[in-house]
């Protein structure tokens, strides 16, 4: 018996894959009513079960942790690029998501930080259980106790169909990449890569996709790669669709024809081959 125990306490033991954990940093202005220093464990706790409870099973005990930290620093220091240099909590390394509030004793602004095993759940799941919460301290201080947290908008398993054309996508866009001669990479260098992600204020979503669009062309690239999310069984998949435009992305059915490499479990961030796929691409992350 004791055997058999330990046997099945080690099989139910959760180890974090490091190298495929995503964390997501948001922050809010908080509303009228919400009195962030007043979010109290009591609160969080209720939070936390009432998350879950919309979750479709997915955030059970043992796969979901809720926190509170108040940060110690000058008021003009608690700002969004502050909290992301900030030391994850614990519980990180227990449990697939962690989500953690963070406060000032001074500031009625509030910021949250996500933690995700990508093997476990994926971004979609993780952006929305921080704003399910957000939404959940909002009826509390605002007393709407009958009001149901907004419901998560993919529940089905959703995997595509990877066809004839999904196959002659891959087979196109592989033969494209060994066709262009690239010099072996000294050993001591950095790859080289742009980032893109300050956004001027008062810009619309439609014109970021337009100052994309400027940006490839500018940089002389022929594709937009971009990740696109699927589930089944409860478990998170991901699959990476090519196209020449950000239009052909914009449905469902446009992401499905343009899908590249098939849907599987999230590739290590660092992995050669996930790097390699990147080429003559701008890497368009649609969150």
């Amino acid at each position: 018996v004791a055997r058999r125990n330990s046997a099945m306490a080690a099989e139910n033991a959760y180890e974090r894959a490091r190298s495929q954990t995503l964390c997501i940093c948001s922050g809010y202005k908080a509303s009228s009513g919400l009195r962030v220093h007043e979010i109290s464990e009591e609160i969080l706790s209720e939070a936390k079960a009432a998350v879950a409870a919309g979750s479709d099973g997915i955030l059970t005990d043992g796969r979901f942790a809720l926190l509170k930290r108040s940060v110690s620093c000058d008021l003009a220091g608690f700002t969004l690029d502050s909290i992301k240099q900030l030391p994850a909590p614990r519980e990180v390394f227990d449990v697939p998501l962690t989500v953690e509030i963070m406060i000032h004793g001074e500031s009625d602004e509030l910021f949250f930080r996500s933690f995700t095993d990508l093997n476990k759940i994926d971004g979609v799941r993780a952006l929305h259980t921080q704003m399910s919460t957000m939404e959940f301290l909002e009826m509390h201080f605002e007393n709407r106790k009958d009001t149901k947290l907004s419901p998560f908008p993919f529940t089905e398993a959703n995997i595509p169909e990877y066809g004839e054309r999904n196959v002659a996508n891959r087979d196109r866009f592989l033969g494209a990449m060994a066709a262009i001669e690239v010099p072996s990479p000294d050993p001591s260098s950095k790859r080289v890569f742009y980032r893109f992600n300050k956004i001027p204020t008062g810009v619309q979503y439609r014109e970021v996709e337009g100052m994309a669009e400027k940006l490839k062309e500018g940089l002389g690239l022929h594709y937009f790669a971009s990740t696109v999310n699927y589930q089944k069984d409860g478990l998170a998949q991901v699959g990476l669709a090519v196209s020449e435009t950000l239009e052909e992305l914009h449905s469902a059915e446009g992401r499905s024809k343009c899908l590249t490499m098939p849907p599987g479990a999230p590739p290590p961030i660092d992995a050669p081959p996930h790097i390699a796929s990147m080429f003559d691409s701008v890497f368009y992350n649609n969150y």
